[in-house]
């Protein structure tokens, strides 16, 4: 629109706003508003809106409530989120999305990941049931049929480790067979 109004050559830089939008010009120099001679050099500043904040480092391990207060603090709206971890403890946090030490636009979304500690299920009692119905119900549970001990005809009566036990979802689990 410059170049069109008079032959002037518009420079345009960009600055961080903490209340305009990006694309609103902050400033117009020369700012006088009398005739330019025709080629003159309009500077124009135009708002990039806020300076991107840095999400906060060293939250890994502390609770959700200490984490939201340093994200808060940066302008940045804490979310929580939860996940298994088999290295922290429940409760604590995991880690921030986007990483701790990364930017984020102002007022924008940080993933605060809480630990629900290990992910333990319920070993199934299989006493009972067929080979495979034994096999099926410890998948089932997110479990993996280990070795099976015992006559090859048998009927399962016992697991390791044992049926009502916490194990990890994935752990190897043996099956005994008995006549």
């Amino acid at each position: 629109v410059l170049a069109a109004a008079g032959d002037f050559v518009p420079k345009v830089e960009q600055a961080f706003d903490e209340t305009q939008a990006a694309g609103i010009v902050l400033a117009v120099a020369p700012e006088s508003s009398g005739d330019q001679p025709k080629g003159s050099e309009i500077r124009l500043t135009v708002s990039q809106g806020p300076e991107p904040r840095t999400v906060p480092t060293g939250l890994a391990g502390k609770t959700y409530d200490e984490a939201a207060a340093a994200v808060s603090a940066q302008q940045l709206v804490p979310v929580k989120a939860e996940d298994f971890s088999d290295t922290v403890k429940a409760g604590f946090v995991i880690e921030l999305r986007p990483g701790e030490g990364q930017p984020a636009p102002r007022d924008s979304e940080v993933q605060i990941v809480v630990s629900k500690g290990p992910d333990l299920v319920a070993v199934p009692n299989v006493n009972g049931t067929d080979l495979d119905g034994a096999v099926a119900a410890l998948e089932a549970a997110g479990l993996e049929a280990g070795d099976v001990f015992g006559p090859a005809n048998g009927k399962p009566f016992a697991t390791d480790p044992g049926a009502g036990k916490m194990v990890k979802r994935g752990t190897r689990v043996d099956i005994y067979l008995k006549r």
